[in-house]
């Protein structure tokens, strides 16, 4: 039986997804944390702006590290 090259592509196709999401997830929380930044004038939104930042910036180093890990596996 040949089962292993079916559970390599089948965890291929899961860590592209899981790049996927976690690219998207990182641009989605940059750009909202760019535009409720100061520069664009006084926003009503309350939400955190630093942690927002934080938070950004760390699922967008994520989203680098599963790409890096991705091309070098």
């Amino acid at each position: 039986m040949i089962i292993q090259p079916a559970i390599n592509l089948i965890f291929q196709y899961i860590w592209q997804d899981i790049m996927l999401l976690f690219t998207i997830i990182a641009l989605i929380l940059l750009l909202l944390a760019e535009m409720l930044s100061p520069k664009y004038g006084n926003t009503t939104i309350k939400i955190d702006r630093i942690k927002l930042r934080k938070i950004a910036f760390a699922t967008g180093i994520l989203a680098l590290t599963s790409l890096i890990l991705g091309i070098l596996l």
